[in-house]
């Protein structure tokens, strides 16, 4: 199976990089930092939410309707729009809730990309990661437990593969695992069904 942070960091690199990059007001570097960080942030964060079984039929219907994969045809094109046109912003914040601003500047603390260029970076890639895992779910006919272990052992891959250090992502996990922090209250409503009108940024 396929590895999202290998599969992302070799796509976005070059001419591809360097648009994203201009879009979202950074430095290579930076960038290439903070996707080592968001990357695994946001898989943590759709283990949880797939982690119960209610959660994790609204995900893989959400990858049905919403997310084929066609995303990764043309990156280019996709990066060159801007603008948040897959609804990149409204993933996140039903994913992080109201830690989506905490979970933004660990990222950015971690790569050196500036709080606002690491917010559209996320926004970029969520819709590229909710992508890459409907393309997974197509091709290997997953059905809702094969969503769950997908999620998960994407995050698991792609922490070991980050060169970012742990201690970012595990600040991030906590903030997912505090209770009372609003988070919960966001997955428990996309559990109930909302997950997939909210990643189709409708």
């Amino acid at each position: 199976m396929s590895n999202i942070l290998e599969l992302v960091q070799s796509q976005l690199s070059g001419d591809v990089l360097a648009q994203l990059t201009q879009q979202i007001g950074g430095g290579e570097k930076e960038t290439q930092s903070a996707i080592q960080s968001a990357i695994p942030a946001i898989l943590a964060a759709m283990s949880k939410n797939t982690q119960s079984p209610e959660g994790a039929a609204s995900f893989a219907n959400a990858l049905e309707s919403d997310h084929d994969g066609g995303i990764l045809n043309d990156l280019m094109g996709f990066v060159t729009q801007g603008n948040d046109t897959a609804g990149g912003s409204g993933i996140l914040s039903h994913l992080f809730g109201q830690k989506r601003p905490a979970v933004e500047q660990v990222v950015s603390k971690d790569s050196g990309l500036s709080s606002g260029a690491t917010s559209n970076l996320m926004t970029q890639l969520a819709p590229i990661v909710m992508g890459f895992l409907g393309q997974q779910k197509q091709q290997g006919g997953l059905d809702v437990g094969g969503i769950a272990s997908l999620v998960m052992n994407q995050f698991t891959g792609a922490k070991k593969e980050s060169n970012t250090g742990n201690a970012a992502l595990d600040m991030i996990s906590g903030f997912l695992d505090k209770e009372g922090d609003g988070v919960a209250d966001d997955l428990m409503d996309i559990g109930k069904g909302l997950l997939g009108n909210l990643f189709g940024g409708k």
